[in-house]
């Protein structure tokens, strides 16, 4: 703090004290009660997507993107803004009909086909299993076009 001497001749001298703590990161001021007064500059944008942080290099804000990946195979990791990461169950619907989908930790999507699934057990038609529609019956034509069977 400046001088509590009284000078006879100038009376009580009112040097400007100079508040600098070399830091970039913070403002500098001086305040009449409290003398040197150091506040951190706020660098908080308000996404919570995004570390905020001072640069102590040359004191400007950085806003770094968040890593929302929770190393799960199974889950499609994102960030909103105002909520932070969100992990929502991965979609493994391939829209085929002839599949099983599911998801398998370590693995991801599988989509496993499940053509026996389509067996009426009726010798009396073919079976099948269209990717649009699924299984199908269609009607064994038992006439082969020879009179002699």
């Amino acid at each position: 703090y400046g001088s509590t001497v009284c000078d006879k001749k100038k009376g009580c001298p009112k040097d400007h004290i100079t508040c600098d703590d070399e830091d970039p990161c913070t403002t500098d001021r001086c305040d009449e009660e409290r003398g040197c007064v150091f506040e951190e500059i706020k660098c908080d944008d308000y996404d919570e997507c995004t570390k905020d942080t001072c640069n102590p290099s040359c004191g400007s804000c950085q806003h770094i993107p968040i890593d929302c990946n929770d190393g799960d195979v199974c889950t499609d990791d994102s960030c909103d803004s105002e909520s932070g990461c969100k992990h929502k169950d991965t979609d493994c619907n391939d829209h085929n009909e002839c599949t099983t989908d599911k998801c398998v930790e370590g693995k991801g999507c599988v989509n496993e086909a499940h053509y026996d699934d389509c067996d009426d057990n009726d010798e009396c038609t073919y079976d099948d299993c269209d990717p649009k529609d699924g299984c199908k019956y269609t009607n064994v034509k038992c006439d082969d076009g020879n009179m002699c069977t």
